[in-house]
């Protein structure tokens, strides 16, 4: 008796002609030949069944194999593999399912990893591996139930209309429930065609009946919706759920004919709280993840303008009834408001407190004034927006802002500034914490704005505006004895008041001189030699980008808000003072000696530390001395007394003036008079000799140098 099998195997590593190309091939054919005449043979003595069923479509698979009856694992178990056992069965086959627990069998475990392509004529006939090959228990083995579509049906019960209910699916002759967990708009669209109702808009059904006991039939159902029938889509199995009925899936499918959107509370129909009616009822929106986008939308289809997006407005009262949509969620492309994607079902703890509501630009009446100031043009800044005034937080409020309020005024703004105002008695809302403008703009509500939920504004100061045509701002510097340095003043409002250095900076300092026309700005650090003044501080924070034409253009806290004292009041010094002076001393000519500078009318040294040749270049020029060739050096020149100004001086060469190099600040340093600097300028001699100061601590080989000019040597003397 011939042993069944449904594969062969070859050992080629033990032919011995597997070196033989031609021989492996004629193996090959015999082996194919051999295998279809023995499949044919064994097949003559093969059964199938399904058992443990009180159907003969319905049961346990078991495949009677050289006359005994054993089971199929579910190894890879498919529907494919279903349709074929159901139509070698003569079943109908339209639908098959995998039965959930199968009754256990028991004895042999014939097939495992069975797999199908779906027209093979017997199970056998799939690819597995050989009888009795398998790593299974009974618990695993394979169950099918064969249904015709007569077997199936959906129905939508106990709402309003066939269209309208809670899902049902009819399964085993018996009604159930669908539950929700999963369930979206792709599964309520294919559950919608397939009960021939319209599916170009679905929702939650509004169900007036209670939940049922019938069986729960589906659960985790996930359609890509082009499915032709529910029961297509992906799910967890019949009968298959962790659910309650308090998660049965209801559905209502409508035609946009049936729908009509308004937005109602306002004071005209283009601002209120936005509604949809469904089937003639009247419900809100959810304001889950709702987006500028999705207002746009409703804006565009009631032809009522672009949506202004107004953090948290407008201010309408709750809605009532059925809150329709949750989670809209619009590209703003969308003719309809019902195109936009939604969740396909209500959230129960959205309430209507959270009901969405929408401004639209036709319907806003929107106004702008400035208040309680000396003029219709200098106030501060409050909007009317659904027939209440509004104030806006002066977070990040510049001149920007200041240029667009007082143009859409029309005030003139050529000299306009920001005005610090204290909070209104009345204590209006804000209306917005952040705003943002590029002075382009014809209407402040046109620029860019906070789209976020209103928070407090902190420390809280409303937004105010000064406009004006004319110049009637100044600036000076006072202290110093030059009008390029000193502290910085501003007069504002007729008086004279200073500016804090709180994140003062080289740009601010390069505005200040520019606007002064003092050339460019000295770099301060450490100098606070000023007698502190009295008065207003009038601004704090500044900051400039650098192409302001003004100190006051610059962004600011505001006119006379600060948090200083007029110890920090800032100090200026450009590079058109006059009252700097340079010379050396104590040498054989005025182009040589000891360098000294002039400061506030006081002479000093410069330490030697970090002097280089392009330092003494910068002040050979300057001094209007010869530079063809320079020594570096005291010579016999003395030590100073008195100040040291300077210190770590860095000069690229080019400078006009020493104190445009980098240093350490004025009167900053760390050195005695031993170090002071010394510097011979001279054109003529073939030679010069530099001598260093005799300090045991010199380093000769660092601080030597050699250098040709036309060439003239430069010959360097060694500390005497």
């Amino acid at each position: 008796m011939l042993r069944h099998q449904s594969s062969w195997h070859i050992d080629s590593g033990r032919c011995c002609c597997h070196q033989n190309l031609l021989s492996v091939v004629v193996i090959y054919i015999l082996f194919l030949d051999s295998w279809v005449l023995t499949s044919r043979l064994n097949e003559t003595g093969l059964e199938l069944r399904l058992t443990g069923e009180d159907s003969l479509c319905s049961g346990r698979v078991e495949v009677k194999f050289q006359g005994e009856w054993g089971t199929v694992c579910d190894d890879g178990w498919n529907s494919a593999a279903m349709a074929v056992v159901c139509k070698q069965l003569g079943c109908p086959f339209a639908f098959t399912t995998s039965l959930r627990r199968p009754l256990t069998g028991y004895g042999k475990i014939w097939l495992d990893d069975v797999k199908c392509y779906g027209n093979e004529s017997a199970l056998w006939e799939c690819q597995h591996p050989n009888w009795g090959v398998h790593d299974c228990t009974h618990r695993e083995d394979a169950g099918v139930s064969c249904y015709d579509m007569e077997n199936f049906d959906l129905r939508l019960g106990g709402g309003s209309s066939s269209c309208s209910g809670r899902l049902e699916v009819k399964f085993r002759e018996r009604w159930g429930t669908v539950c929700d967990d999963g369930w979206n708009s792709n599964a309520a669209t294919v559950a919608c065609r397939q009960l021939g109702c319209p599916s170009s808009f679905v929702y939650p059904g509004d169900v007036d009946s209670p939940a049922t006991f019938d069986p729960i039939w589906l659960d985790g159902v996930s359609c890509h919706g082009n499915e032709s029938a529910l029961w297509n889509c992906s799910h967890h199995g019949w009968g298959n759920h962790d659910c309650s009925h308090h998660e049965d899936t209801t559905l209502t499918c409508a035609d946009s004919a049936d729908l009509e959107l308004r937005l109602v509370g306002g004071h005209n129909r283009c601002v209120g709280r936005v509604e949809l009616r469904v089937q003639g009822r009247w419900g809100t929106i959810c304001h889950r993840n709702w987006n500028n986008a999705a207002a746009d939308v409703v804006c565009k289809q009631l032809g009522c303008g672009p949506a202004l997006h107004f953090a948290g407005l407008p201010h309408m009262e709750p809605g009532s009834g059925t809150i329709w949509l949750d989670d809209v969620s619009c590209s703003g492309n969308e003719s309809f408001l019902w195109d936009c994607r939604h969740s396909g079902w209500i959230n129960p703890f959205c309430v209507h407190e959270k009901d969405v509501s929408v401004i639209c630009s036709d319907g806003a009446d929107l106004d702008l004034r400035l208040a309680d100031g000396s003029s219709n043009c200098s106030g501060r800044v409050e909007v009317r927006i659904h027939e209440q005034w509004w104030t806006v937080c002066d977070h990040d409020w510049n001149n920007k802002e200041v240029t667009v309020v007082c143009k859409q005024l029309g005030c003139p703004f050529n000299a306009s500034s920001r005005l610090y105002v204290e909070p209104s008695e009345e204590f209006k809302a804000i209306w917005i914490n952040r705003i943002s403008c590029t002075g382009n703009e014809s209407a402040l509500w046109d620029c860019r704005y906070d789209e976020n939920a209103r928070l407090p504004c902190l420390q809280r100061s409303d937004a105010g505006v000064r406009c004006s045509g004319k110049m009637d701002l100044e600036i000076r510097l006072r202290g110093g004895y030059s009008r390029c340095f000193g502290r910085v003043e501003v007069k504002y409002r007729g008086e004279w008041g200073t500016v804090c250095h709180d994140k003062w900076s080289q740009r601010n300092t390069a505005i200040v001189c520019k606007q002064l026309g003092c050339g460019k700005p000295i770099y301060m650090s450490g100098m606070t030699h000023f007698a502190q003044t009295s008065g207003p501080i009038w601004l704090d924070d500044v900051s400039c980008i650098g192409n302001e034409q003004h100190i006051w253009n610059c962004k600011h806290l505001g006119w006379g808000k600060h948090n200083c004292v007029h110890r920090e009041d800032v100090i200026v010094a450009c590079s058109g003072n006059t009252s700097w002076t340079l010379r050396l001393v104590d040498g054989s000519s005025r182009c040589s000696g000891r360098l000294e500078v002039n400061f506030q009318e006081e002479w000093g040294t410069v330490c030697d530390d970090g002097w280089d040749i392009n330092d003494a270049t910068v002040v050979c020029r300057q001094l209007g001395c010869p530079s063809s060739i320079i020594g570096i050096g005291r010579g016999n020149a003395s030590a100073g007394l008195g100040k040291i100004w300077l210190d770590d001086v860095s000069c690229y060469g080019y400078e006009s003036e020493l104190w445009l190099c980098g240093h350490s600040g004025w009167g900053r340093h760390d050195c005695t008079h031993g170090e002071d600097v010394g510097v011979t300028c001279s054109g003529n001699e073939t030679s010069v000799s530099i001598i260093y100061p005799n300090f045991p601590n010199v380093n000769f080989t660092k601080h030597s140098f050699y250098k040709e000019f036309d060439k003239k040597r430069l010959s360097i003397a060694k500390p005497v």
